[in-house]
């Protein structure tokens, strides 16, 4: 036989559960009636202690914060007749902060009137904490992914769902429009000869258990050419190896490749230019071969469909070599008179034509017949004569950039003086009468020498004009006189003899004129017989000012390095330098494993010298300081301004210890504090000034200059608020403390544009329990939080000045709902409480912004109570005596709030038409235990009775408080015990219902 198994027992069953099961009345403590053992362990109270006893209710254990939302959720539930489920916080016994699930059922009586709940209460902290380092980690991510300007993205393979960031969108060029969250969307905008292989990557990425995977690759841009880009992406997988997410981030690589473009092409080019010139130094080339072959390398060099070299004849130019599109005008003539080439010709320079058909000055139908949309044509000269013109074409507008230009000017340069050389040397081995005219007549210096003494044998004219030897002085010193080092002389012979035999450019060198001037020089020579014998001809071109041009372009280049990376008051670093050396030390302190630090300085009352002395001694005041700062720091201690008074430290290297590194960056901010307090004679006069620092250390790769910068001026922020002349460093809690606050304010300016801000109105009752007003309470109705109180929003309103906005826009509703009110029979007679911000009240057109939203709405200003509390009569109280005379002289009634709290002065109190004084909550709820409330109270309600002014209690939630009040002569009561805060509808059924059972007033 089985033996039978006992019964369990009810109280084994509750003594096991994790949690407290419960009874409870329904009255403003939630007293209980019932607790189980499980209390003990959930609140630190034992059962016995929290049934029964009304000071150690269940109710007092409730959140402060979530007092207000669980009765509304608990109300809500009961109207609605589903099942209480309700999550909140607790404090316990120990002071401990808990978060908590309460389901609970209501009991009823025979009448179906709830009498009690019965429910079950359990621990929820740690699946709580959970949720929120959850959404913490999401809304990180989703936080920082909103201001990177890169591409973000997250993919859930499962869903293959993809959230993007607007980086994507910008990258794609779909800034206005929303992206598609699939794969298959972005897998359409990938390039067809990439789409296959990042599928496959991806995939052997995924199924391989890597944890990275990195890809380049082709995107479609909607608004333009595919974009280069890399792929980076971190993959997730579950506890078996199966990837479930990756998140990733696209750089847009376009520019990047653009300028490796760029630089490969300006390679090739230097390389053709190279090539080119050996070509065309060669002796065996006649001359027609080397202008076709400047016509072909012309095209390659620039990147050009086309090119052409032309040479005069009388007034017109003939087409006498050319490539690509421009072969077909070979053996053309063509008139200048009227033309893109005569203008470059009469001018003598480089002439742009960047559209051709916008262009007067080209001939459209023949550009359009070769298909040329631009075009630059350079004048080729031979000496100071121009002999026709070198042309490229390109079927694109805006073809040709600044280098290619540069480019094609080197290239005619060196054609002209081929053609010349070639001409003269020609003409040379035609006839020697021929040769020494051609030669005398070089527009070139130009000289012959022995080939073993080195012994100048002839010279021609340029070369003495240039020189300024003369011919007697030439023909009496060697080839090697010339040179600065004459040591020099051997080295440049051969390296000119092997630039002839390698068809290599000229050789440069330095020579000095019999004046004593240096000039520079490009050396070409030939081999020829003179006087029958062996010897070197030497073609000479001064380079000096070509060179000097060059030296200037790159001092410019230095200066705008310069400009751009340093302060050009101070000459410190700038904001760019400084994050660029921050980049770099973290990434070298990382590696050595140490610590580094940054600085914010800030100066105090900076403002102050440019108001009294001008900006000059502001100027000078930030250069003294610049010069301090270097001087009492280490050598190689980066020191940059940032602003107007704001400078950066940066310490690199300097600890591998954090606390050692703290001690460090403190030492070196009290030095630069000391240094900087010391007089300034600006102006004149003696100036003092201090600052503030703040400190953030540093060792993780991971951290971004810019976000170290914010900490470090965060706590530079911290230690102004903490006084002049101090130091802070930065705390965690700060920055998000600071995250938060953005946050929120972002939130109210959205939720004031939206109008989330609704009224809710809480009855005011008389000694007869007729209501006779209301107080409207503002309450934000956030799509997400659900209903959120006052006590979240209004400070920081305060603090940015929203608060503005947001008290005109609950002046104006409830004024509007007064108008409504008083059409009804059951309202007529009702007024409404409204408070008012100090920083409303203290505004110039308050009173202008009263009157007008009466006028607008057609509320009686009579039913008009604005509340006002304690402090905002301590500041300029004439001021507010004088606008509350002003409106209450056009009808409206003050009250003022939270008296006792604050600091009234009995003369000004008499002074002001107020007509109700308002207890404060806190001295009401302890009323029948703290003898103290009790006397403030009392003496309170004997005040206003001796300043005829009527008394309204708040927060009064039980009978016997209401009696209390009464019995010592309260007037006016507020409180749970009568009604909670309601949405208008609400508010007006209550009053109905009120009216029904009371009757009119």
């Amino acid at each position: 036989m089985h033996k039978e198994i006992p019964p369990i027992s009810l109280d084994l069953l509750l003594s096991n559960l994790p949690g407290m099961a419960y009874r409870c009345r329904i009255d403003s403590d939630w007293t209980m009636e019932f607790a189980s053992a499980g209390a003990a362990e959930l609140t630190g109270y034992r059962a016995d202690d929290l049934i029964g006893n009304r000071k150690c209710s269940y109710a007092h254990l409730i959140h402060p914060e979530d007092r207000q939302r669980i009765w509304e959720e608990i109300q809500q539930s009961l109207a609605n007749q589903r099942t209480i489920q309700v999550t909140y916080r607790i404090i316990t016994a120990a002071k401990e902060q808990k978060w908590v699930w309460e389901q609970a059922k209501p009991v009823l009586d025979e009448d179906g009137g709830l009498v009690a709940l019965e429910g079950f209460i359990t621990d929820v902290t740690a699946t709580k904490k959970a949720e929120e380092k959850i959404l913490e980690s999401e809304d990180r991510f989703r936080n920082a992914a909103s201001v990177v300007t890169d591409a973000v993205w997250e993919w859930d393979i499962a869903s293959d769902q993809i959230w993007w960031n607007e980086g994507m969108q910008t990258l794609l060029g779909l800034s206005s429009l929303p992206l598609k969250p699939d794969s298959k969307f972005w897998y359409g905008h990938v390039h067809p000869d990439d789409r296959n292989r990042i599928r496959q990557e991806r995939i052997r990425s995924i199924q391989g258990g890597e944890g990275f995977w990195r890809s380049e690759y082709r995107l479609k841009r909607a608004d333009g050419p595919y974009a280069h880009v890399v792929d980076k992406a971190l993959i997730t997988r579950d506890k078996n190896g199966a990837a479930i997410r990756m998140v990733g981030g696209t750089i847009d690589l376009s520019k990047m490749k653009k300028q490796e473009e760029e630089t490969r092409r300006q390679l090739s080019a230097q390389h053709e230019i190279v090539d080119l010139l050996r070509h065309i130094a060669a002796s065996n080339l006649d001359l027609p071969t080397i202008i076709d072959l400047v016509a072909k390398r012309a095209q390659t060099l620039t990147g050009a469909t086309g090119s052409a070299v032309a040479l005069f004849d009388k007034d017109a130019i003939i087409y006498c070599a050319g490539s690509g599109c421009a072969s077909e005008q070979i053996g053309l003539r063509l008139g200048i008179a009227h033309s893109l080439a005569g203008v470059a010709i009469r001018r003598g320079e480089q002439v742009y034509c960047e559209d051709a058909g916008a262009d007067e000055r080209v001939d459209r139908e023949a550009c359009h017949k070769i298909n040329a949309r631009s075009m630059v044509i350079a004048p080729l000269r031979t000496g100071n004569e121009i002999i026709g013109i070198l042309k490229v074409l390109s079927d694109r507008t805006h073809a040709f950039s600044v280098q290619d230009r540069s480019n094609l000017h080197v290239v005619v340069e060196l054609l002209g003086a081929i053609i010349q050389r070639h001409a003269a040397l020609e003409q040379l081995k035609a006839s020697e009468a021929q040769y020494r005219l051609l030669f005398n007549n070089n527009p070139q210096p130009m000289w012959v020498y022995d080939d073993a003494t080195l012994r100048i044998l002839a010279v021609n004219h340029a070369a003495i004009q240039k020189y300024g030897y003369s011919q007697e002085e030439f023909l009496g010193m060697r080839m090697d006189a010339l040179f600065v080092e004459a040591d020099d002389a051997l080295t440049i012979e051969t390296s000119m003899r092997t630039a002839q035999r390698n068809n290599q450019p000229p050789v440069r060198s330095q020579h000095k004129k019999k004046d004593g001037n240096i000039i520079d020089v490009e050396l070409s020579s030939d081999n020829i017989t003179f006087d029958q014998s062996p010897a070197l001809l030497v073609l000479a071109s001064d380079v000096t000012e070509r060179l000097r041009a060059e030296r200037g372009l790159a001092q410019a280049s230095e200066k705008l390095h310069h400009l751009a990376f340093y302060d050009p008051l101070t000459h410190l670093p700038n904001r760019l330098l400084l994050l660029d050396r921050l980049q770099h030390a973290l990434s070298s302190n990382a590696s050595d494993k140490t610590f580094g630090a940054l600085l914010y300085l800030d100066l105090d009352n900076f403002k102050a010298i440019n108001d009294t002395f001008g900006h000059e001694a502001g100027d000078m005041l930030v250069q003294q300081v610049a010069l301090r700062l270097g001087a009492c720091l280490e050598k190689g201690t980066t020191v940059a301004r940032l602003s107007a008074d704001e400078f950066a430290i940066l310490l690199e290297k300097t600890d591998r210890h954090l606390a050692e590194m703290a001690k460090l960056a403190k030492s070196a901010a009290e030095r630069i504090l000391a240094s900087i307090s010391g007089p300034y004679h600006i102006a004149g006069h003696d100036y003092y000034s201090t600052g503030c620092i703040g400190i953030t250390l540093f060792s993780n790769p991971q951290d971004k200059p810019g976000d170290l910068l914010k900490q470090a001026d965060l706590a530079m922020h911290e230690a102004k608020e903490a006084g002049r002349n101090t130091l802070r460093f930065f705390d965690q809690e700060m920055q998000a403390a600071a995250f938060a606050r953005s946050e929120l304010e972002a939130q109210i300016r959205h939720a004031l544009q939206e109008e989330q801000f609704h009224l809710y109105y809480q009855a005011q009752l008389d000694w007869h329990g007729r209501v006779t007003g209301a107080e409207a309470l503002v309450r934000w109705r956030h799509p997400q939080r659900g209903v959120v109180l006052p006590g979240e929003f209004i400070p920081l309103a305060e603090d940015t000045g929203m608060i503005l906005q947001l008290g005109h826009t609950i002046l104006k509703r409830a004024c509007k709902q007064l108008a409504e009110w008083s059409a009804r029979a059951e309202s007529a007679q009702l007024d409404i409480a409204v408070n008012i911000s100090a920083r409303q009240f203290q505004h110039a057109s308050f009173v202008d912004q009263v009157m007008d939203v009466l006028a607008q709405s057609g509320a009686n200003p009579g039913k008009l109570r604005l509340e006002l509390t304690e402090s905002m009569l301590v500041e300029n109280i004439d001021d507010t005596i004088e606008k509350m005379n002003r409106l209450r002289e056009f009808g409206v009634r003050f009250s003022l709030d939270d008296f006792g709290t604050g600091y009234s002065s009995l003369l000004y109190l008499k002074r002001m038409p107020i007509e109700y004084l308002k207890i404060d909550q806190s001295f009401v709820r302890d009323i029948l235990n703290d003898p103290n409330d009790a006397a403030i109270v009392r003496t309170i309600i004997s005040l206003g009775k001796s300043l005829n002014l009527g008394i309204i209690a708040e927060g009064v939630e039980l009978e016997a408080q209401r009696k209390y009040l009464e019995h010592y002569g309260c007037s006016l009561y507020q409180g749970y015990l009568f009604s909670h805060p309601l949405p208008p509808d609400e508010f007006e059924a209550f009053l109905l219902s009120r009216h029904h059972r009371d009757g009119p007033a």
